[in-house]
């Protein structure tokens, strides 16, 4: 899905979190080469909450 553009949310945490390189691609870098990024967060209000704030900087963006 990432590689599509798409935002995708993630939980248990994957095995990524032990390089700062792997981190930092998946959790940055990607969105700037595809427009997609993985949200890595384990509590799902917080998750919801970083997802909405992503869907409404996206918005603005579009003028909707």
């Amino acid at each position: 899905a990432v590689a599509y553009g798409i935002m995708t949310h993630v939980s248990p945490t994957p095995p990524i979190t032990g390089s700062e390189d792997a981190v930092k691609l998946y959790t940055e870098d990607l969105e700037k080469l595809t427009g997609g990024k993985i949200i890595v967060e384990d509590d799902a209000v917080k998750a919801a909450e970083i997802i909405e704030k992503v869907i409404i900087e996206k918005r603005k963006a579009l003028g909707i």
